[in-house]
């Protein structure tokens, strides 16, 4: 496995077909003009759907179940135009929806309760893959796709697949290994739950090499992607994970878009960010200006990584003519940046931002396949507060974690409720030699529930003393000036050896105001707030306050508290961008001649559709300008370009500061020696 330098990667297309039984496919197709297009554009292979959520495949099959209206091969027609152009084509099978089988076959659906069905009238049915799904209809299936239209790989949507399950076959394997029933979902406390995660963890491994081992037979080189797996919604080793590109499918928001790209930029090989509805559905594209879909690019470009634009086809089999523009207005975006940046480049994050698998799977996997995702947004606003403070994060997850430490950066766990053995080991070892660790929100806990000696705190309690904290500023203030406050569980410590380097601001009377917050008291009290232990050569800080889960709500005040601790943290970054309101995403590069590059992206002007559609999020134009300043260490003056012009700047002291106007979605500022 090597991770290395990466090159700006070309966008893709999915030319999706999801359809029901009363529409007519492919009245008045255009398949060519589709494929030509995307050729056009650049693009070196193609998603074309095989079978959807309904259960229907789009090529004449004998193992699966026809459109009833289908008039064109469109699987193996598209993959022939594809071919002939020198262009993959990557088969998506839908895994774990089928509403022609599950009509048929209720024998194998997926039972999320008991009794408890996904059954969705017309459209698509839950199905369960550990039933004899697999074996009678789902392997022969795929080998059908494979053979039949020479495809070049699949790319499985399991959506659903690997959930909880407690059909007949679920159970009865679960009985089988360990003697006892399988849990229930009212039974919330049975401790047999410990044993079901790991168990079906296990499961999905064994299953998703079964279709590996199946289809390399038929294409040793083909291409294998299982949506989300190895991404950050499931960010653990999976069959293929480390050896191949992956695939992740955010809202089409800020910040899941940036994260995504730039967690995968972290992997290996890298990966797809498949973004696939645009504003209130899959063939709405009207409100979506041009900007917008640069905004878009942009910030999954910005870390190098592929855009693959689930795009849905007009049910004639041509593409839509919203669709045309926006793959012309992604691959200008595509161009444009590809212009300033070289050939191959490397990432060069100040810090890292671990991210944590017990997200997914909860302590030593015990909640994996019944997770309450909400715990995901925590690590979305981690993310945002980083990038809004200005630094050059990388996210990373835990299995890669080894490649990316280095004692230049500083490591940063945010709301992380459990170290695995492995990844606690490099942590401390990583403190020892001298690496500087920020831990923010919470403890994490071991195997045995103790606290990580690295950390220096002795005891904490587990009991909640507060519902929320005010954040001591770090220099005396107005004594009538409002302080952050910061919501959540604050727990009381006791340091062992960590030193108190700030005491919290607790409520007025330590209560609240009624239902809501109370004023803060007249000055810090004894609840420790920011603590360091030297631990080996190196510094552990712990911020006992959820101040990155909390900034959800994007607080300006939260923010420039943060901006001062890490400025004390770390005093002289690689680099870091003033930012008065934040706004503005920095990401930094390096090219092997040792020039610099710094791509940034500007998220304002950022409208919702509603809080309970984000991806419907588009850029009002025109965007706000925002004024920000870059600064970079060097030891000498470089000359800057910013998007391949010559651009003031002031060197002083090792730091260079280059001042950029954000009157655009982006701008590259270049790094080099004067000629």
């Amino acid at each position: 496995m090597s991770v290395g330098y990466i090159s700006m990667k070309p966008a893709t297309w999915s030319y999706g077909m999801q359809s029901r039984a009363a529409s007519r496919i492919g009245e008045r197709p255009d398949v060519g003009g589709a494929v030509e297009a995307a050729f056009r554009a650049g693009m070196t292979e193609a998603i074309v759907f095989a079978k959807d959520h309904t259960g229907f495949c789009f090529y004449p099959t004998k193992t699966g179940f026809v459109h009833l209206r289908l008039k064109v091969d469109l699987t193996g027609g598209m993959t022939r135009e594809l071919h002939r152009r020198g262009m993959k084509s990557i088969a998506y099978i839908n895994l774990g929806m089928d509403g022609e089988l599950g009509r048929r076959k209720p024998e194998w659906r997926h039972e999320s309760a008991p009794g408890v069905f996904t059954d969705v009238k017309d459209h698509y049915v839950g199905m369960c893959i550990f039933s004899d799904c697999m074996e009678k209809y789902m392997l022969p299936l795929v080998a059908e796709v494979m053979t039949a239209n020479h495809m070049d790989g699949v790319f499985f949507d399991p959506i659903t697949t690997y959930d909880y399950c407690c059909c007949p076959a679920c159970r009865k394997a679960f009985e089988a290994e360990f003697g006892k029933p399988l849990p229930l979902p009212d039974d919330p406390d049975n401790p047999l739950w410990a044993k079901y995660g790991p168990f079906q963890y296990r499961r999905i491994v064994d299953n998703m090499n079964r279709f590996r081992g199946e289809i390399l037979k038929i294409d040793p080189k083909a291409v294998i992607l299982f949506n989300h797996y190895g991404g950050p919604f499931y960010p653990m080793e999976f069959p293929g994970v480390l050896d191949g590109a992956i695939s992740g499918d955010p809202r089409a928001a800020f910040p899941q878009i940036t994260l995504f790209a730039n967690y995968m930029s972290a992997m290996p090989y890298g990966g797809d960010i498949y973004i696939e509805r645009f504003f209130h559905g899959w063939g709405d594209r009207c409100d979506l200006s041009d900007l917008s879909m640069e905004y878009k690019s942009a910030s999954i470009f910005m870390y190098g990584q592929r855009w693959c634009v689930g795009d849905r086809m007009h049910p004639e089999c041509r593409m839509a003519p919203g669709s045309t523009h926006a793959m012309q207005t992604i691959v200008r975006t595509w161009s444009e940046m590809k212009q300033y940046l070289p050939e191959k480049f490397k990432r060069t994050p100040d810090m890292l931002m671990l991210f944590p698998e017990s997200q997914s799977g909860g302590k030593a996997l015990r909640e994996f396949g019944r997770i309450d995702f909400r715990k995901r947004y925590r690590f979305y606003a981690a993310y945002q507060l980083l990038v809004d403070a200005g630094r050059s994060v990388m996210a990373v997850p835990e299995m890669m974690l080894e490649k990316h430490l280095s004692a230049d950066r500083l490591l940063v766990l945010a709301s992380y409720e459990y170290l695995k053995p492995a990844t606690e080991k490099r942590i401390r070892q990583f403190a020892a030699d001298g690496g500087a660790v920020l831990v923010s929100d919470r403890l994490p806990v071991l195997d045995d529930d103790s606290i990580p000696e690295w950390l220096g705190i002795g005891n904490a309690e587990k009991k909640p003393c507060q519902p929320g904290i005010y954040l001591t500023p770090f220099e005396k203030n107005d004594a009538d000036a409002e302080l952050p406050l910061v919501r959540g569980n604050i727990h009381r410590i006791g340091p062992a050896s960590a030193q108190v380097l700030l005491c919290a601001t607790e409520q007025y009377d330590g209560t609240l105001m009624g239902a809501g917050f109370n004023s803060s008291a007249a000055g810090p009290g004894k609840l420790p707030l920011l603590t360091v232990n030297r631990y080996g050569k190196g510094k552990v800080y712990y911020l006992n306050a959820p101040l990155f889960s909390d900034y959800i709500d994007v607080s300006p005040q939260q923010k420039q508290w943060c901006e001062e601790m890490l400025r004390r943290i770390r005093p002289k970054p690689a680099c870091r961008l003033d930012s008065p309101s934040g706004n503005v995403e920095l990401a930094s590069h390096e090219a092997a001649d040792g020039r610099k590059f710094f791509i940034l992206v500007n998220h304002g002007g950022r409208q919702a559709l509603s809080f309970l559609n984000p991806d419907g999020e588009r850029i009002v134009e025109p965007q706000p300008v925002f004024k920000v300043i870059l600064h970079v260490a060097c030891p000498e003056k470089q000359a800057v370009l910013l998007n391949g012009k010559k651009a003031d700047s002031v060197w002083r002291a090792g730091e260079q500061r280059i001042p950029v106007a954000m009157d655009s979605v982006w701008k590259i500022v270049q790094l080099g020696p004067e000629s």
